[in-house]
């Protein structure tokens, strides 16, 4: 019988070919009777579909049928679990899926009701935040699809329903990855939900994308000519002249919107004598017109100014140093399943010749710390020490030939040069540990010792923030907002908004000193004269 079941029917065919089919088809079997047979049965179907290469989609009816099972799945977060794992072919799956829309009508048979499955009440939760944008880029990633909406004019000629389906999947993009803020066809397809004028979604899309800025802002023609004085000029430390230059193109993190800033500064920022641009308090240098935009753009900029100051003050003074520092293996921390680090190895004195009570001394190099790698005082690699253990005797702080620790490093072009460095450095290292063996002269031992450091890739280890860690969550969640709240109290200053319902009347104070009885009635308290007062 040429049935779904059927191997020979099923291989090296789609999974949903209608032609051929005298049985019913095997999504709509009951499988089991009973509480949650039927379920079991479909979940156990979906499963079949993304465990095996075989089984493919080629046609629009593939695609619906496999769109169909997604949505009668219970966990949606499970289902996103299954679309994510690599030892599946969920992404192909999802590929195929999209591949085969043609035409608008398509769309709102496959496109939104993915996007649906994707994005509602269970997956919006922060804890699934990571597995949803996940999914969401594998969508972003297959090819032309944004640029067929476009062709296609989706946004134009879908309903209001579609049109907020596809706007709400755009924020969900935009927000999280600078990829999708840079894309062109993204945002020609913000400009074109904004134009319909009934997308409510669309106003903080744009905003997101800094699509009205990027219309009128140029900056070559606000910073002036590119003549040599007058780029000396622009960036001299009179901040009431460079904070007229709006943001971009000091170094490779200088970004327009703040979203794509990266919170570690990085090494050409770090060495940029440019001053960055700072919003003023009277707003006069302003370029973004949103107002709740600006907001956030001003408090990232600020307190991340603040934490990249200290650190190029203590690259400049080389106080916190640890001289002779080499990379010198790799470590996997399973017991805080910690990522991967690179083991860095210093001298057992520090750089005032004493030796370090590590046991009592947990403020020296602790843990989150960021630390530069340092070559004639000018910072080579940043990192983070994720590594900082001193319990056993002969390991990390308390290992033979100076303290160790584990350090992440940001880049890949940091990761690469790190393995390279482990291949010198470490036969090295091991020739110093087998001299201390021995037993030579200690004098002919201190020479070779010498020696062998001299061949060994070192640094002078600096720390440059031990606090960073505590702006990283507030820097990262402003750039994960895209509104404020109380903002109709808080940015526009609305002094016509009512009482909430949650506040009395009228809020009696105490007669003692220093209130004195005094009395307000909360209607009027966003009113000119409570506000000023």
């Amino acid at each position: 019988m040429n049935n779904f079941n059927s191997r020979q029917n099923r291989k090296g065919r789609g999974f949903g070919r209608s032609a051929g089919y005298r049985t019913q088809p095997a999504y709509q079997r009951n499988y089991r009777s009973g509480p949650g047979g039927n379920q079991r049965g479909q979940q156990h179907l979906f499963t079949r579909l993304i465990a095996s290469r075989e089984m493919r989609i080629y046609s629009l009816n593939d695609a619906q049928r496999f769109i169909q099972e997604m949505v009668r799945f219970d966990s949606k977060v499970d289902l996103l679990a299954k679309l994510d794992d690599d030892r599946m072919f969920g992404k192909e799956r999802i590929r195929e899926s999209l591949s085969c829309i043609k035409s608008n009508e398509d769309i709102e048979h496959i496109l939104v009701p993915f996007l649906q499955v994707i994005m509602n009440e269970e997956t919006l939760q922060p804890l699934y935040e990571p597995l949803r944008n996940r999914v969401l880029m594998m969508i972003f990633q297959i090819p032309c699809l944004l640029e067929g909406l476009l062709n296609l004019e989706t946004i134009a000629l879908s309903s209001k329903a579609t049109a907020t389906i596809i706007c709400m999947f755009l924020v969900a993009l935009a927000k999280p990855f600078m990829e999708a803020r840079q894309s062109a066809s993204l945002r020609s397809l913000a400009v074109a939900l904004n134009e319909r004028g009934d997308i409510p979604q669309a106003e903080v899309l744009c905003a997101i994308l800094l699509i009205r800025e990027a219309n009128v802002l140029d900056i070559s023609s606000i910073a002036g000519t590119s003549d040599a004085n007058t780029s000396k000029d622009r960036y001299s430390a009179v901040c009431w002249v460079t904070d007229r230059v709006p943001p971009g193109g000091r170094h490779s993190n200088d970004q327009i919107n703040y979203r794509d800033i990266q919170l570690v500064p990085t090494i050409d920022e770090l060495l940029c004598e440019k001053n960055p641009w700072l919003p003023l308090h009277n707003e006069s240098n302003k370029y973004i017109e949103n107002p709740e935009s600006r907001l956030l753009d001003s408090n990232f900029r600020l307190l991340r100014a603040d934490a990249v100051c200290t650190m190029k003050e203590r690259i400049n003074e080389q106080t916190h140093l640890w001289k002779n520092s080499r990379i010198v293996g790799l470590s996997c921390h399973q017991k805080d399943l910690s990522p991967l680090s690179f083991i860095i190895q210093m001298d057992e004195k520090n750089n005032a010749g004493k030796a370090t009570d590590w046991r009592n001394n947990a403020r020296i190099l602790p843990q989150n710390s960021i630390i530069a790698l340092c070559h004639n005082g000018i910072p080579i690699r940043l990192g983070t020490i994720i590594v900082r253990e001193c319990r056993k005797n002969g390991e990390w702080l308390l290992a033979p030939g100076g303290a160790k620790i584990g350090v992440s490093f940001y880049s890949q072009t940091d990761f690469n040069t790190s393995i390279e460095e482990i291949g010198k450095n470490a036969p090295l290292t091991e020739k110093i540990n087998n001299l201390k063996k021995s037993t030579k002269g200690e004098k002919k031992m201190y020479f070779s010792q010498e020696h062998y450091r001299e061949q060994m890739i070192c640094y002078d280890l600096v720390v440059v923030s031990q606090s960073f860690f505590s702006y990283e969550p507030i820097l990262k969640t402003l750039q994960e907002m895209d509104s404020v709240p109380l903002a109709n109290e808080i940015v526009l200053i609305n002094s016509q908004s009512e009482r909430p319902l949650y506040l009395p009347q009228v809020v009696r104070m105490p007669d003692t000193k220093p209130f004195n009885g005094f009395s307000c009635n909360l209607n009027n308290w966003s009113t000119k004269d409570y506000s000023e007062y």
